[in-house]
């Protein structure tokens, strides 16, 4: 199995069966709900982890279109924001879980994941040692918006990652770490995630 294998792999995992874990037996008010102000709720996460894997494999990895422009994403999931919502406050995290469209989210997150599975083998193993050019960074985070009020220090963190980086952070360990995140929501909500 090489590294590319590897990633398909795991990706396939966090987007059916880690996902799908996480909204089993919930309502819709349920995956949107905060257990406590200082809480995200599921839908906040599934939509941030999908906007961060959109931005980063379809405008940092292949410098593409974003998944999010391709249907109107924006509208039909009745999220006005391009931003991928790090720095965003207690009360927008609370607007966007009130307000978005959960099949709608469902759908973005999974046309997101398919998009990355097509992506992968268009990549070479050289292309992952590619460091992403600072003015293309800025270019997607700053003039496209990706980044909010906020998260200026996102792309500061950003700045000098190769490829390789954003693919695997972007593609996996982020989304690995807001499952997590979910499935203690979930606890907190009390379903039990054993």
């Amino acid at each position: 199995m090489d590294l590319l294998e590897h990633f398909l792999e795991r990706h396939e995992n966090i987007h059916t069966m880690n996902t799908q874990r996480l909204v089993q037996g919930l309502t819709d008010e349920q995956v949107r709900s905060r257990p406590r102000a200082d809480v995200n709720s599921i839908a906040w996460l599934v939509w941030h982890m999908a906007r961060c894997e959109d931005v980063g494999m379809n405008r940092l990895i292949t410098d593409g279109r974003q998944v999010l422009d391709a249907v109107q994403w924006p509208g039909k999931m009745n999220v006005p924001w391009r931003h991928q919502g790090t720095g965003m406050t207690d009360e927008e995290v609370s607007d966007l879980s009130r307000r978005v469209d959960i099949p709608a989210l469902r759908a973005y997150w999974a046309a997101v994941g398919q998009t990355t599975r097509e992506v992968i083998p268009s990549l070479r193993m050289e292309d992952l040692d590619e460091v992403i050019d600072p003015d293309h960074l800025r270019r997607v985070m700053v003039d496209e918006g990706v980044l909010g009020s906020n998260a200026g220090w996102v792309e500061e963190f950003y700045v000098g990652k190769k490829k390789g980086w954003f693919l695997f952070h972007l593609g996996l360990t982020h989304n690995y770490q807001h499952v997590g995140e979910a499935l203690v929501i979930r606890g907190m909500l009390g379903f039990r995630s054993r």
